[in-house]
């Protein structure tokens, strides 16, 4: 459920996001206004998520301590630090989920699976793999020498790189956001009003997926560090762009210029007419 997108723009410089506001518990979702889902894990690095809302936090919050060390994080150290700390916590609560019940931890049963199998092992073993962690990042920022990185880190614990795209989507609208990127032909040597515009129209159009609100932020990050934020009420103004000219018009007199069928009835009865017709 949600969507999140990330976009380079101005030849490089910035990297726009955008969320919507949408919490699910449940079957039961709601827009609300307060809900920022995106994070600030280094001076030039930002993450928006998708997924459970509760596990999320403590993914965050490791994350920008294991980069606290760093005066300038590159790619290397933001993927790294995310991977290893996504997997930490999925361990972790497999291992209260799973193996604590049994007065297991996670070095006892790797130990018990090396020094013997037995069907008990098996199941947990299974349990284990098939535990349900759905929490997903979408991360972009710069290295100390400006260059841009968007990756994605997604269940298990795997990292995925976009930075030959320069843009990319998560969540349950993902597809509808990605569809319209593509469709728009967008590059990061664009401005960055022109790509914000494609980045909004893209959430616009990802809402007709489940799970995805109307509520929309949109954040940003520079070369040089700088964050910002649209202003919430400037952000009706975009859909409201959007709404009155961006979408598509449908061309007038359709039912004129749309050309017919061609029905196999249509032609067997002319030639068995003609066929009549002669002599």
């Amino acid at each position: 459920m949600t969507v999140g997108i990330a976009a380079v723009s101005d030849k490089g410089n910035s990297i726009i996001f955008a969320t919507d506001q949408m919490m699910s518990v449940g079957i039961r979702t709601a827009d609300l206004p307060l809900v920022v889902k995106g994070y600030l894990v280094h001076k030039r690095w930002f993450a928006v998520w998708a997924g459970t809302v509760t596990l999320v936090p403590p993914i965050l919050q490791k994350v920008r301590a294991a980069l606290s060390s760093h005066a300038d994080a590159d790619i290397s150290a933001v993927s790294a630090a995310f991977v290893s700390v996504y997997q930490a916590e999925r361990a972790r609560l497999a291992e209260q989920a799973v193996l604590s019940p049994f007065g297991l931890d996670m070095r006892m049963f790797v130990g018990h699976l090396t020094t013997g199998q037995s069907a008990s092992l098996a199941d947990m073993q299974r349990r284990i793999q098939d535990f349900d962690f759905d929490c997903e990042f979408l991360v972009g920022g710069f290295d100390p020498d400006g260059k841009p990185h968007i990756f994605t880190v997604t269940p298990p614990g795997v990292e995925n790189h976009y930075d030959s795209i320069g843009f990319w989507c998560i969540g349950s609208g993902a597809e509808a956001a990605l569809s319209s990127l593509l469709f728009r032909r967008i590059h990061s040597v664009m401005p960055f009003k022109q790509i914000l515009y494609h980045v909004a129209e893209a959430k616009f159009m990802s809402e007709c997926s489940l799970g995805v609100g109307k509520g929309t932020l949109f954040m940003s990050v520079t070369s040089d560090g700088k964050g910002g934020m649209l202003e919430l009420e400037e952000v009706p103004k975009l859909r409201q762009l959007w709404e009155t000219e961006g979408q598509p018009p449908i061309p007038p007199n359709l039912d004129m210029r749309v050309p017919d069928f061609w029905n196999p009835k249509d032609s067997k009865q002319s030639e068995s007419e003609k066929s009549e017709g002669q002599p």
